[in-house]
């Protein structure tokens, strides 16, 4: 069963959120669908995000900023568009 949360129910105002592979388990469409509650729920409500994830497509279609980390050290850090087209692994990461 699919659950989805209002942000109308919130009794808080987070300034942070943190989000563990949020697309995970989801269908392609799906995926569109979490990310775009998540997009405007952090431009409605002025939060910053962190977002976990291993997908790569998302990771590069709704980030603003991209940090690539290996047990604890930041490999790179870019927006997405300086980064190599979208190739995964962390490829377009590496370069500079």
């Amino acid at each position: 069963m699919t659950r989805r949360y209002s942000t109308s129910q919130w009794r808080i105002n987070p300034t942070l959120l943190l989000l563990d592979e949020p697309t995970s388990g989801v269908s392609t469409f799906e995926k569109t669908k979490v990310m775009q509650l998540i997009r405007d729920l952090i431009k409605s409500k002025g939060i910053t995000a962190l977002v976990v994830e291993h997908d790569m497509d998302v990771v590069y279609s709704y980030s603003d900023r991209i940090v690539m980390l290996h047990e604890g050290s930041i490999l790179a850090e870019r927006p997405p568009e300086r980064c190599n087209g979208g190739s995964t692994g962390g490829e377009g990461l590496s370069g500079s």
